[in-house]
């Protein structure tokens, strides 16, 4: 839970994004269905530890089995806006969530994008030992920890894998770079 936390407040440092995944089993345990109630219950409990700035919608549509009851696809999205509304949520953090803080992430990877452009790959290989330093992932020990997370009702992807690792790399990319 405190790598969870403080992946967290990396993202926050890093003006980075945490993509709320529609999953149900990630919503609710394993065997408890999930609705609409459920997941909007994630986006309070993110916007309260670290800001609505870092929200946004990464639903697995093309991956997950099972979606909270009133989210089994994008025509449901209104719902979980009228519950976040019902929440007192403002017009401004929900574009945020819906779009904004998306594309202020991805303008920031382009960005890093056009000033790494001349730079060559480092085809220099880092030793295991050195792996978990702060500049480096440890992808084995990443996926050791979504073993365990996910159970065998799920299926990872290349979709869902390129999306997980996409997540988990950004921050790294500010930290390199910032």
């Amino acid at each position: 839970e405190q790598q969870l936390w403080d992946l967290q407040e990396t993202q926050k440092e890093k003006n980075g994004i945490i993509m709320v995944n529609f999953a149900s089993m990630l919503v609710t345990k394993a065997d408890v269905p999930a609705n609409v109630i459920n997941v909007a219950d994630h986006f309070d409990h993110i916007k309260k530890t670290i800001g609505y700035e870092s929200i946004g919608i990464g639903a697995d549509f093309d991956g997950a089995r099972r979606y909270p009851k009133g989210l089994e696809d994008v025509s449901k999205y209104p719902a979980l806006i009228e519950e976040l509304l019902r929440r007192k949520w403002t017009e401004k953090e929900i574009k945020a969530v819906l779009r904004n803080n998306f594309l202020r992430v991805f303008q920031k990877v382009e960005e890093v994008r056009d000033t790494l452009q001349d730079v060559q790959p480092s085809e220099v290989e880092i030793a295991f030992e050195n792996v978990n330093h702060d500049c480096h992932l440890d992808l084995k020990k990443i996926a050791r920890t979504m073993s365990n997370v996910l159970n065998s009702q799920s299926r990872i992807t290349a979709p869902n894998l390129t999306i997980l690792c996409t997540v988990i790399i950004i921050p790294y990319l500010y930290i390199l770079t910032g």
